[in-house]
């Protein structure tokens, strides 16, 4: 966890705080700038899929969320 953390808490993204009552225990925590680029990043990731899908229809884009539900359980 100390390197999926690292470059996040470097860019002052998230903080790390040891738990109250559990000395070993660290918290990791969103910063407001944070949350914001979570909010960005979440946008854009919206807009991608919308532009990737608008033009399939309702049938389409369920057939399409099936056959990748599909694949998923093929993995597991």
């Amino acid at each position: 966890m100390q390197a999926v953390f690292k470059e996040p808490e470097n860019r002052k993204l998230l903080v790390r705080r040891t738990h109250p009552q559990h000395r070993r225990v660290l918290q990791a925590e969103l910063t407001e700038s944070g949350r914001s680029t979570l909010g960005e990043a979440a946008d854009a990731v919206n807009a991608v899929e919308e532009r990737m899908l608008g033009k399939l229809s309702d049938l389409a884009r369920s057939r399409l969320a099936g056959a990748l539900g599909s694949c998923v359980d093929a993995l597991t």
